[in-house]
């Protein structure tokens, strides 16, 4: 299966916590807050990696299956698409 990449767009800044992350979105001055996890994925969302990547890494990370990881990761990273935190390096065909 073929999954997109992400990475966070020059309108955001990021302010990591030791347990989680606020995001300012200097386009529109909204600010996001990000629980550890949610920190960890963005942390790990780098251009490079795709989201089946990212939660197979979170999977380990947690000890949990991929099955589990895997919807997290996608429900955040729309989400941050959608706020224009993160832009799609490689969209899915």
């Amino acid at each position: 299966m073929n999954y997109p990449v992400y990475e966070i767009t020059q309108n955001a800044t990021i302010e990591v916590f030791d347990d989680g992350a606020l995001i300012l979105n200097l386009k529109d001055l909204t600010l996001t807050e990000l629980n550890f996890t949610g920190c960890e994925i963005l942390q790990k969302t780098d251009g490079k990696k795709d989201v089946a990547q990212i939660a197979s890494q979170l999977a380990a990370d947690y000890e949990i299956s991929f099955n589990q990881a895997l919807p997290d990761v996608q429900e955040l990273c729309q989400t941050l698409l959608k706020q224009g935190i993160l832009q799609a390096i490689k969209p899915v065909k």
